[in-house]
């Protein structure tokens, strides 16, 4: 059976908090990351029956976008 490295990423459009904070600049932690997701700020983040969060990498894009109109 084929287990996927955990430390290679997932390249199914989907990203950790972890990830979605590295990608955003300046970074950001995963602690807030996770908070922003239970606020609401993040557009379609999710959260897992784990209680891991998963987080659409256009997610990033449009939080970006959002701050250069503003």
């Amino acid at each position: 059976m084929d287990v996927p490295n955990r430390n290679e990423r997932d390249e199914s459009g989907w990203l950790t908090p972890d990830e979605f904070g590295a990608a955003i600049p300046g970074g950001l932690g995963a602690a807030a990351v996770r908070k922003w997701a239970r606020q609401g700020k993040i557009p379609g983040a999710i959260r897992l029956p784990n209680g891991r969060w998963k987080i659409p990498e256009a997610a990033v894009r449009e939080l970006l976008e959002g701050e250069a109109a503003s």
